[in-house]
């Protein structure tokens, strides 16, 4: 079983500029924050617009609206990405601590030998 636990936070703040009649800005600045990685802060800021070609104070309601926007977005660790690298950790420590043990016994071996060798 591995224990795939950590905090994934996310905060957003943001705004709405109604600019002119049929145009409004919207500007906002999103947080987020995840463990079990090493760049785990990352600040995205968001810009967007709506804006109606037609849109006066006579027609309140108009019937078209552009909308348009951008951001900066990063990538998140999946629950299931996290698994598969504290496997591939525990996997790597499990074999280098293995070959560090099997290296240790050959020098030992040899070194009994050796003496039992020298001993006759």
């Amino acid at each position: 079983m591995v224990d795939v636990g950590g905090a994934d936070i996310g905060l957003f703040a943001g705004d709405d500029w109604k600019v002119k009649q049929n145009l409004t800005l919207s500007l906002g600045l999103r947080y987020e924050t995840q463990e079990n990685i090493r760049d785990y802060a990352d600040f995205a800021p968001r810009v967007a617009f709506a804006w109606a070609p037609a849109g006066s104070a006579k027609n309140a309601t108009p019937k078209t609206v552009i909308r348009g926007g951008f951001g900066i977005f990063y990538d998140r660790f999946s629950e299931q990405k996290r698994v598969a690298r504290t496997a591939l950790q525990r996997h790597q420590f499990s074999s280098s601590s293995w070959s560090s043990i099997r290296t240790r016994f050959r020098r030992f071996h040899r070194r009994v030998r050796s003496k039992a060798r020298g001993h006759r």
